[in-house]
């Protein structure tokens, strides 16, 4: 039978038929020759199947133009919307709180710039706190300058107000500067912003006063 077999491969092969030489085993065997008859494709080099949409879907992506990659253009799309949403809770939230509720639109509209704006995000934590101190500091001494050069004399409110804020830059500036190492986490830097809106706040009710 074995015998039969064997001449049976070994005879010469029909058109398209291919003969696989015997192979060794590792105890050193040879294995039994092995006929491949024609028309025959391994179940590797088989083409997957692939549905009639995801036919439409590739040809439609080789008919963009060279060099184009979707991929890239909606990152700016997804980062942008991610920024607009995170601008619209901060702005929700500063509305809801008794420090927002007397200010005006527009004044919250900056103030929430401000606060998501990338280059005051990318600012080193300490930093930024005592930069965003300091603007306003520079800021209410400039309005009170330009007030005593046209002759009005600040009221007692803005110069308590000022007086406020130089003793919290004293502060900031003495707590950051013993402390620089530790990173301020998301909770601290949005209490940062609440303490910069009730500065905006008093510099806003100071400039309303002064105009009235």
């Amino acid at each position: 039978m074995g015998d039969e077999q064997s001449t049976r491969l070994l005879r010469t092969p029909k058109e398209g038929e291919r003969i696989l030489a015997p192979t060794r085993r590792p105890d050193g065997t040879l294995r039994k020759p092995i006929r491949i008859r024609a028309g025959y494709t391994p179940q590797d080099e088989i083409a997957i199947y692939q549905s009639k949409g995801t036919l439409m879907r590739k040809a439609a992506e080789s008919l963009l133009t060279a060099g184009y990659d979707p991929a890239l253009d909606e990152k700016p799309k997804a980062r942008t919307a991610k920024k607009e949403e995170k601008k619209l809770h901060l702005q929700a939230a500063v509305a809801v709180t008794d420090k927002g509720k007397n200010l005006s639109e527009e004044a919250i509209e900056r103030i929430v710039e401000m606060a998501t704006s990338t280059d005051l995000l990318r600012l080193d934590a300490s930093e930024s706190v005592i930069e965003g101190i300091k603007n306003l500091y520079v800021s209410s001494s400039a309005e009170t300058m330009e007030s005593s050069k046209s002759g009005e004399s600040p009221s007692s409110d803005i110069n308590q107000r000022i007086r406020t804020l130089k003793k919290k830059i004293r502060l900031a500036e003495g707590q950051l500067n013993g402390d620089r190492q530790n990173v301020e986490p998301q909770e601290e830097r949005m209490a940062r912003i609440e303490g910069w809106l009730e500065e905006f706040r008093f510099l806003e009710d100071g400039r309303t006063n002064q105009t009235c």
